[in-house]
């Protein structure tokens, strides 16, 4: 069955998602280059602040009892796709990294960090990698979108972070990650490339690959490759060695901010995995369902073992991972 298809222009006075994502992206010159740093500041909420009344206004646009993806942009140019959307899986991600964007920047501006521009606008540039991810319905412009994500995560750890060795972090950061951005890479090219055939040119559209999965191949490796990548995002034992140091070494509202970033793997699955190899994941449930309890228990028991907030915080994510991979796999 193909899925209904309502675009931004019959609803929208204006392309809605990409104002979204550009919004928080397009006051960072502004707070890094203006001589007053009040000016900045202003800059910076008032950015922040009009992404929640815009989101506020995406949600008074959504259509709950319409089937399909609204307020769709769908662009080709260069050879590449620009291709955006919401639907009743996504739509509530992007006010919440609009409404989390903000109390981060409060929490900063009450802090002795409030005269950094460069967490503000990482911050700003967080917040605008999250909606970009959230709405995209293109596998390679979701995968960039995690690839840039790594520049704000890196210099959120460094500039507020509480620990002596930041660049052991940030190593231990890269490691994981990108061995995620690896499996998950390989995963969307065999699922492009799976497609692509005489009948069928390559595409990574999500929609595309969505209604046409009855001719895909190697739809095992697929699974494993990203199921492998988006665990280490979630992340979901025994993947998550990467959490629990970096929530350890960073502040409680970074730590925050991150939590909701881990989100992306849950997201990941129920958004590619789940449409794209649906035979596969039903098949391979059993798995993912034992590494979802094991998880959920040991997330739990050392969470009410730490004596470190934001180390409590990570490992109640962990276990939190597990709990939600049990639930979509059951």
């Amino acid at each position: 069955m193909n899925t209904e298809i309502w675009y931004w222009h019959q609803s929208a006075a204006f392309p809605l998602l990409t104002t979204l994502t550009l919004l928080p992206a397009l006051a960072i010159p502004a707070i890094v280059w203006l001589p007053s740093f009040i000016g900045a500041r202003v800059m910076a909420f008032g950015s922040s602040g009009l992404s929640l009344l815009l989101s506020g206004y995406l949600l008074f646009l959504f259509d709950r009892h319409q089937p399909g993806l609204q307020l769709v942009e769908h662009v080709h140019a260069l050879g590449m796709s620009y291709y955006v959307g919401v639907d009743g899986f996504n739509i509530l991600f992007i006010p919440l990294a609009a409404a989390i964007g903000l109390l981060a920047l409060t929490y900063v501006s009450l802090t002795h960090y409030a005269g950094d521009r460069g967490l503000i606008a990482s911050i700003m540039a967080y917040q605008s990698i999250l909606t970009g991810l959230f709405c995209a319905l293109n596998l390679m412009q979701f995968w960039l979108w995690t690839v840039l994500e790594l520049i704000p995560v890196c210099w959120l750890t460094v500039k507020a972070g509480t620990g002596s060795k930041p660049n052991l972090l940030i190593g231990r950061l890269l490691q994981y990650w990108g061995w995620s951005l690896a499996m998950t890479l390989t995963g969307f090219l065999l699922l492009g490339f799976g497609l692509a055939g005489a009948d069928h040119p390559l595409s990574f559209d999500w929609l595309t690959l969505k209604e046409n999965n009855a001719y895909l191949h190697d739809e095992i490796l697929v699974f494993v490759f990203l199921f492998y990548g988006f665990a280490i995002r979630m992340p979901l034992f025994p993947f998550h060695g990467w959490l629990p140091v970096l929530a350890e070494a960073g502040s409680v509202a970074i730590t925050g901010f991150f939590i909701i970033g881990v989100k992306l793997g849950i997201y990941g699955v129920v958004r590619f995995i789940f449409p794209l190899v649906p035979g596969v994941a039903e098949n391979w449930s059993y798995l993912a369902m034992t590494l979802g309890l094991v998880g959920l228990f040991y997330g739990a028991l050392l969470a009410v073992l730490q004596i470190n907030m934001r180390r409590m915080l990570a490992f109640a994510a962990i276990s939190h991972a597990g709990l939600l991979v049990t639930g979509i796999f059951c």
